[in-house]
């Protein structure tokens, strides 16, 4: 509780944070893109999930009930929203207005948006309701010359990535050093990119699945609408160089900060001078949330025995007050502070960890010894009596012997 409120305390200070609205394939169990966003403070965001397992489109009951219960209901409120994403999108269950909005405060410049899959899924019927209703016009590629093809066409080629350092609005040259080209991927969606758009990465590799069959293809785009800005990525978050969810393990780490630098330069944010240091402060919150999660799990086991676990829940509460004020430092740059905050909650929760464990032994212990007693008890008395009956046969009266005359 008191963790609960140092939080809610945390939230009402005023701290600015990104607003973004997810809409399509955002549920975090099929996808992973809302765990990109999760270790980065300066972000929170909303989900309009219109499809499930395997990105099929939700029932239009379904789709259409989540659309009312999570989407804006005016444009002002769509508006808050300063950064708009699309994944694997399927926009049908959306009303003819609110695919005007999306449109709106993109080109008015009051949101930026992103869409993967170069904004196309792979069934047509939904790929060019995305282009009947306009939404590819916000977008780099030219999603109306991609169907030409009769399909969308997609390569499960194996790749890496080369990001063009000369190009303008180059948000992934700070990542170069932590290894972003080495980090190798599979799977690229094939996209005709528009005039005026922008390139910021290629991958390399051998797309025969592709018209052409080309060595490069485009991976991030940029392109400007109106007085806004979008982006284009030609993968998904379901492939390799995102998550294993999929296709097995990943060895890359960098996913968070792709995406915060796409999303901070939008909204007006400048990206940080160290890279390395805040990539290590993102992995910082990543382990924190995990971590959390693990000792919540521990103490409810521990509390099932009936065992105190006040002590274990105090110091979980210090530990997010501490990664609270982490967040806090965080949103101001304060990065060196932030750090040494978010070791204090770190440490309170292993703290934590040991006060649970200690507890759990003590109500074993008493179970055990109960259990102990219980069983003992009933040997000796079943004991006595066996000994009474079958040995000393104290109970049984000696008759003489009968004979027939």
């Amino acid at each position: 509780m008191v963790g609960l409120i140092i939080v809610l305390l945390s939230a009402a200070s005023g701290a600015e944070r990104i607003d973004l609205i997810l809409i399509g394939h955002v549920v975090s169990s099929y996808n992973p893109v809302t765990l990109f966003h999760d270790p980065d403070p300066s972000v929170r965001y909303t989900l309009v999930p219109t499809s499930g397992y395997y990105a099929v489109p939700l029932g239009d009951e379904d789709a259409k009930r989540h659309v009312k219960q999570y989407f804006p209901r005016t444009y002002e409120g769509l508006v808050r929203y300063k950064f708009i994403m699309y994944s694997i999108p399927y926009v049908v269950p959306l009303t003819g207005k609110q695919i005007s909005w999306l449109m709106t405060a993109v080109e008015t410049g009051a949101s930026a948006a992103l869409t993967d899959q170069g904004g196309l899924r792979m069934d047509l019927q939904y790929a060019e309701f995305w282009v009947t209703c306009g939404m590819s016009d916000l977008f780099a590629n030219d999603a109306e010359e991609v169907l030409q093809t009769g399909k969308v066409p997609y390569s499960n080629a194996r790749w890496h990535l080369n990001v063009d350092p000369d190009v303008p609005n180059q948000v992934l040259l700070p990542l170069l050093p932590l290894g972003l080209e080495q980090i190798p991927a599979l799977g690229l969606f094939y996209v005709v990119p528009k005039e005026g758009s922008v390139a910021l990465a290629e991958a390399l590799g051998s797309f025969t699945d592709i018209p052409g069959s080309p060595t490069t293809a485009p991976w991030l785009l940029h392109y400007e609408y109106g007085k806004g800005s979008t982006w284009t990525l030609c993968d998904n978050f379901v492939n390799p160089f995102w998550c294993g969810m999929y296709y097995g393990k990943v060895e890359g780490d960098l996913q968070t900060d792709v995406l915060m630098n796409i999303i901070w330069p939008s909204v007006g944010w400048e990206l940080p001078t160290d890279a390395a240091l805040v990539h290590r402060m993102r992995i910082g919150f990543r382990d924190y949330i995990a971590r959390r999660s693990l000792q919540v799990g521990l103490i409810e086991f521990v509390d099932r025995f009936g065992a105190s676990v006040a002590p274990a829940e105090n110091l979980v509460a210090q530990a997010d007050g501490a990664e609270a004020e982490a967040e806090e430092l965080y949103l101001d740059q304060n990065y060196d502070e932030s750090s040494a905050r978010l070791s204090i909650a770190f440490d309170r929760l292993e703290e934590a960890a040991e006060v649970a464990l200690k507890q759990k032994n003590k109500a074993l212990m008493w179970v055990f010894t109960i259990e102990w007693t219980s069983v003992t008890g009933t040997l000796m008395a079943c004991g006595a009596v066996l000994y009474s009956l079958m040995v000393r046969r104290r109970y049984y009266r000696q008759v003489g012997t009968t004979r027939m005359v």
